[in-house]
């Protein structure tokens, strides 16, 4: 009987220190904040991309 009881406690004191996950669908500004992250990001890599083919030519 002990055992089952220990083994709650042990389960709920583990459950309570888990970390705070983030959602996994991001709404909301931060998503268009994101997507215009991510659009510079590429932007910016096609222009090295195609400034280092071009100097390399």
């Amino acid at each position: 009987m002990k055992l089952i009881y220990r083994e709650q406690a042990l389960r709920e004191r583990a459950r309570g220190r888990a970390p705070v996950r983030m959602p996994l669908v991001i709404s909301g500004p931060s998503f268009l904040v994101l997507w215009i992250a991510v659009a510079i990001v590429v932007t910016a890599g096609i222009g090295v991309t195609a400034l280092a083919l071009g100097t390399v030519r």
